[in-house]
């Protein structure tokens, strides 16, 4: 049964209380936990099979869990450790990856823990259950904070949260958020025991324990704890901690003496615990040791739940490259900046994270994050960094994030401890998977283009003309590249051109960027906003770091921007600048100007200001006439342009350039041979040196042209990526076998092999198949590399390897050992009976965990798999296997035959047993005989009752029954009262013959004796009584007994016929007085007396007036009683109000003294006269009178009066 059954909480349906309204279960206050009914907050968190805990097996007499792994590791008096498990015994244990035992410890110490057990423990009820037995369930589940996936973790993390923090908060002057938290809950466990089993004796607890990583509390909570006795020899129920190396503690509540009482050793759930809260214990289970020690666990996780999701922060970072080549072409990437400032510090740091040649993002992103990329000799990418605090600039604030938050975090995680996952998860790395080829855009000479889609052509422009403008998704223009052309003349050749001097560049949002020949054509000058740079490094960032400015040489600068654009400017010999426009992808399609549209595709490239395109004709690019026109459609107008002064725009009309069509004409054939020497043919070069007249111009044009092609061949092939697997799980000894899976986007074939020095054992094939026979745990790198014929690509592969011995099964959550990075780590084993070790390596020691009676020798047996237990104390029978369970030898039970009376009880010592017969029944206990208790006066409370034996007791059931079932007639005294007659013969003490000649004393005496008779007998039904007198010459005397209307005159006669044989008289008479005959009334001479029973009522003469009111009329006469609230008794018909009383006024008023001073409530005790001396009592056996006549009925009557 869990949780939920037995309070009826309807998971579905659960409430919380919060500031007095009722709040919805996906809402849940944190700090308000589950409400049962009334209101109230359950004692016990949810648990059982309803809300997913596990359970634990009942195997054997005595279990434990498995292993369970904290995740956080678990701080627990002065070590942190990372296995935990508990057992059906409440005892819960810390242990550490070397030891690798799971012990069984049944029995509590018996002095309590010392110090000295060389076991961490926590004992929640400490003492020695059977899981085995009855209904009992022992259930557990773990809670990670970062994964609150259902209503029921939500619960068990607010109510953890709120517990601990409302009895340590004020104490740790801070405030604890669980990070872990491991619940385990025992319903229902029964203690072990021989031969009787009571499922009633059952106890019902749950511990917490939970643990940030540094502090750790345990919540004890006991719901009903039952346990008796039974035949356990000891009772030493335990509560407290030690962590076996002198640290202990033992709850005063299990010191006690008193074990079974109210508040005893095994009653918790009755006793305020150390929370001042019924049935609630609260540990805190860390020291001060361990907040003074470094807990790199505690660490790791501490910044893992305070760094944010990376999509925070990292959008936006380019991708690192794949080989170092790509790298370093790319101004998106600068070499590895490491300030004056802890430098030394951050250096080493970094070199944890790999060694080899580093280069680090040139721009933050605007969350002022970047990257850092790490390539080993041969050029290949190891290792992509992500840092959240990029440090770009020299700022002491920046470094010093960068140090807490971005280095410093991965030697917590991936060096000192196996958490690298945690690291990565927050810090993701970069294996330039992502990567991808960029769209490249040259202008060079006099004047040349290579679009983005890779087509070649000319344009000789003068003026100012749009090389490229990129639009957003939207469609608005975001950036503009803007060229300005001189025009160039080589006057002994009668031949024009043009060529660019001034290039501006501006992106929306930030500042304009300007390049410019100066006048002696010996300097490149930059300026931002008009304003000249002095680049005093060679970056400067501007706009709040939107784009930075790089000088890569005298003659080279760059301008890079957020969105990764990215364009270079050289100035060449003569004075002439070249651009290469470097786009990533997001660009597509989003391009115009001279430098065409960006689509994968030539036929669209020449689409003109106006949107028309210039058609590629049977596959030929148009002529440089129509390429022309076209290149004038983008000249910039007035307004747009970014030069001041403006240029003006009608240069164009009296500009005619000359066309590579007439510069081939015949008067220039004499130079194309030694031209096309000089270029080896190509057409550029030899272009730009006939039209300069300068050979180092067309040679200038050939270098740029070249290191173009270069580059975009190097950026134009991706390299092949490692998709599956990432990580080997390997066991030594095992060959291991898997085939490596790569895609390559440029469709390459792919070559696989593996990086120098790889393990030894390890191979693989051209095509991934890869084979290792592991030979030991030797921590050693596995790098796969890969290739296509352009480039390539290495891949480090994490590698868990397991080294159980003896049969040992692995354990991948458990890391051992930790190296390279988290990249080698050898795993924990479960290992079989018998061995133990972090690698099962060490023969097993159960007797260390105690497993027999206390003071029970143990050993472990030759297979060293199990123990052996010596015999039983003397005095003591062992259950099954001697020496394990010892119990006080009962011989009142099985196996014994049952050596008592069916109806005795039996009573077993050490070596022999006694009998005793059980309450209502005498004998010897061996043979046992009923007690007849209705032979005693004093069996049932009064006279209303008769007394019914039964075996061993008896029963008390009603003699009389009123027809309103009124309870045995215990209802309350209606009004008025009823007068018997009852006439008795007193017998004498000595000859048991009736007493004559009763004098004044003897009447007195006797009449005070009958009064003690009745009392108790009737209660509060006898009002009193009075001696009529002496009949029979004495022996009778006559007395008049005054009881409540609803008493009939068989009562009063049949209570005095059963006591009689208790006080020497006989009954004669019990009987209704008639007051008519008897003179014993009021009425006037004008009435007539007519006896009712119990009393009398006068009735008026028919003849004559009502004369007073001592009479009634005859018509309203009744022979039974009306209620008094009826209305039938008009005031004028009532003549005599005084009824039930004697005639005489004077003994009217002495009856009513008597009602009212004998008349007595009742008291609720079942008092009975008290029975006489034993020397009075008589040896009768007769039955009461009426005993045996059917039970009667009796109607309360009453007459209203008018007093």
């Amino acid at each position: 049964m869990g949780y939920l059954d037995k309070y009826s909480v309807h998971a579905e349906h659960l409430r919380f209380l919060y500031g007095g309204e009722t709040v919805p279960y996906f809402n849940i206050p944190p700090i308000f936990g589950l409400i049962i009914s009334g209101g109230e907050e359950n004692l016990l968190y949810p648990f059982g099979e309803s809300i997913n805990d596990i359970p634990v097996l009942a195997v054997s007499k005595d279990v434990n869990s498995p292993f369970i792994i904290p995740s956080t590791g678990f701080p627990f008096l002065g070590h942190t450790y990372y296995k935990v498990y508990f057992s059906d015994n409440g005892l819960v244990h810390f242990q550490s990856l070397d030891v690798n035992e799971r012990f069984l410890f049944p029995n509590p110490i018996g002095k309590g823990f010392q110090g000295d057990e060389k076991e961490a423990m926590l004992a929640v009820f400490w003492d020695d259950a059977d899981l085995t037995l009855g209904d009992g369930r022992l259930w557990y589940q773990t809670y990670n904070s970062g994964n609150q996936t259902d209503l029921y973790s939500q619960i068990i993390f607010n109510r953890t949260f709120e517990e601990a923090n409302r009895y340590f908060s004020k104490k740790l002057n801070a405030v604890f958020n669980p990070r872990w938290i491991l619940k385990i809950t025992w319903d229902q466990i029964l203690p072990v025991t021989l031969q009787k089993i009571s499922k009633n004796e059952s106890n019902t607890f749950q511990c917490i324990i939970t643990t940030d990583g540094t502090l750790s509390f345990a919540l004890l909570k006991f719901s009903n704890m039952s346990w008796g006795p039974g035949q356990r020899v000891y009772h030493r129920a335990l509560i407290g901690y030690t962590n076996g190396e002198g640290i202990y503690y033992n709850d005063p509540q299990t010191q006690k003496n008193d074990t079974y009482g109210p508040e005893g050793r095994y009653r918790p759930h009755k006793v305020l615990g150390n929370t001042n809260r019924t049935g609630l214990w609260a540990f805190r289970l860390d020291t001060l040791d361990n907040l003074q020690n470094t807990n790199y666990h505690q660490k790791c996780w501490d910044w893992y739940y305070t760094e944010p999701e990376p999509s925070t922060w990292n959008n936006g970072l380019p991708s690192c490259p794949c080989v170092k080549p790509q790298v370093a072409k790319d101004n998106t990437f600068i070499p590895e900046l490491v300030p004056t400032y802890n430098a030394d510090t951050i250096r080493t740091l970094r070199a944890l994270e790999g060694n080899g040649t580093v280069f680090q993002s040139t721009l933050p992103n605007q969350h002022y994050a970047g990257h850092r990329c790490v390539y080993d000799s041969a050029g290949y990418l190891t290792n992509g960094i992500s840092d959240r605090y990029s440090v770009y600039d020299a700022t002491i604030k920046r470094i010093d994030m960068h140090i807490d938050k971005d280095l410093l975090p991965f030697q917590w995680c991936c060096v000192n401890t196996p958490l690298c996952h945690l690291y990565y998860e927050k810090r993701p790395p970069d294996t330039c998977l992502t990567s991808s080829s960029p769209g490249f855009g040259h202008v060079y000479g006099t004047l040349h283009f290579s679009t983005f889609d890779g087509q070649e052509y000319s344009f000789k422009g003068l003026g100012e003309f749009v090389i490229v403008r990129l639009s957003s998704v939207k469609g608005a223009n975001v950036f503009t590249l803007q060229g300005q052309t001189e025009r160039r003349q080589a006057e002994a050749r009668n031949a024009t051109t043009t060529a660019l001097v001034r290039l501006a560049a501006f992106y929306q949002g930030t500042m304009k960027v300007e390049w410019r020949v100066s006048d002696s054509k010996k300097q490149l000058l930059v300026s931002v906003d008009d304003n000249q740079v002095d680049f005093k490094t060679d970056v400067a960032y501007f706009s709040q770091n939107s784009f930075a400015l790089l000088k890569l040489d005298e003659l080279k600068f760059a301008v890079l921007y957020r969105s990764g654009l990215q364009v270079s400017v050289a100035m060449g010999t003569g004075g002439i600048l070249r651009a290469v426009i470097r786009l990533p992808q997001t660009f597509l399609y989003k391009t115009v100007g001279l430098l065409g549209l960006w689509s994968n595709s030539r036929e669209d490239d020449f689409t003109q200001s106006n949107g028309n395109v210039l058609p590629f004709t049977d596959g030929n690019t148009p002529s440089e006439e129509l390429l022309y026109s076209f290149g004038l459609s983008w000249i910039v107008p007035t307004p747009e342009s970014l030069f001041l002064p403006h240029q003006n725009v009608e240069l164009w009309k009296i500009f005619k350039p000359t066309f590579t069509s007439a510069l081939l004409t015949s008067e220039h054939q004499p130079l194309l041979q030694p031209a096309n020497v000089s270029c080896s043919g190509l057409k550029q070069c030899i272009h730009d040196l006939l039209l300069s007249n300068d050979t180092a111009v067309g040679l200038q044009t050939a270098r740029d042209y070249n290191d173009f092609k270069q580059l975009v061949t190097l950026f134009g092939n991706e390299a092949p990526r490692l998709t599956r697997p990432s990580v080997l799980q390997l066991k030594v000894n095992s060959t291991f076998k898997v085939a490596f899976q790569a895609v390559d986007p440029n469709n390459d074939t792919v070559s696989y092999s593996l990086v120098k020095p790889f393990p030894q054992g390890a191979s693989i094939t051209l095509n991934g198949q890869f084979t290792w026979t592991v030979q030991n745990a030797n921590p050693m790198k596995l790098m796969i590399q890969l290739n296509d014929q352009f480039s390539g690509s290495v891949f480090i592969l994490r590698v868990q390897v397991c080294n159980c011995a003896n049969g040992g099964t692995c354990d991948y959550r458990i890391i051992v050992q930790n190296y390279h990075e988290s990249k080698y780590q050898v795993v924990g084993c479960a290992c079989p009976d018998g061995f133990s070790g972090a690698y099962c390596t060490v023969p097993s020691t159960p007797c260390r965990g105690e497993p027999c009676f206390p003071d029970v020798p143990c050993s472990n047996d030759i297979k060293r798999s199990q123990y052996v237990c010596d015999k039983c104390p003397s005095g003591t029978v062992a259950s099954a296997v001697d020496g394990e369970k010892c119990f006080i030898n009962d011989f009142c039970l099985p196996p014994h035959q049952f050596p008592c009376h069916e109806y005795a009880d039996c009573f077993s010592s050490t070596d022999h047993y006694t009998c005793q017969c059980k309450p209502g029944f005498t004998g010897n206990g061996v043979k046992c005989t009923d007690i007849n208790e209705c032979l005693s006066m004093s069996a049932c409370p009064n006279a209303k009752y008769k007394c019914i034996n039964t075996a061993g007791s008896f029963t008390c059931a009603c003699q009389y029954k009123t027809v309103d079932n009124s309870q045995c007639g215990e209802s309350a005294n209606p009004p008025g009262w009823n007068i018997y007659n009852c006439t008795l013969a007193w017998l004498s003490r000595d000859t048991n013959e009736m007493i004559t000649n009763h004098n004044a004393a003897s009447l007195a005496k006797h009449e005070t004796l009958l009064k003690s008779i009745l009392s108790p007998g009737f209660e509060n039904k006898f009002y009193g009584l009075s001696t009529k007198g002496p009949l029979n010459a004495g022996s009778l005397i006559e007395y008049r007994i005054n009881v409540s209307s609803d008493t009939p005159h068989w009562f009063l006669k049949d209570y005095l016929a059963r006591v009689q044989e208790y006080y020497r008289f006989n009954i004669t008479a019990a009987e209704d007085v008639n007051e008519c005959v008897s003179n014993e009334n009021n009425c006037s001479s004008t009435a007539i007396c007519e006896n009712t029973y119990g009393g009398y009522k006068c009735i008026c003469k028919s003849d004559l007036s009502v004369e007073s009111h001592n009479c009634l009329t005859v018509e309203r006469s009744q022979t039974e009683a009306v209620p008094v609230t009826s209305r039938t008794f008009e005031r004028d018909t009532l003549i005599l109000g005084l009824v039930l009383g004697f005639g005489i006024p004077l003994l009217a008023l002495l009856l009513l003294f008597i009602f009212c001073h004998c008349s007595k409530k009742k008291t609720g005790k079942a008092n009975v006269a008290s029975a006489p001396d034993e020397s009075l009592v008589h040896n009768t056996t007769g039955s009461p009178f009426y005993l045996t006549e059917p039970t009667m009925f009796y109607k309360v009557h009453f007459i209203p009066g008018n007093l």
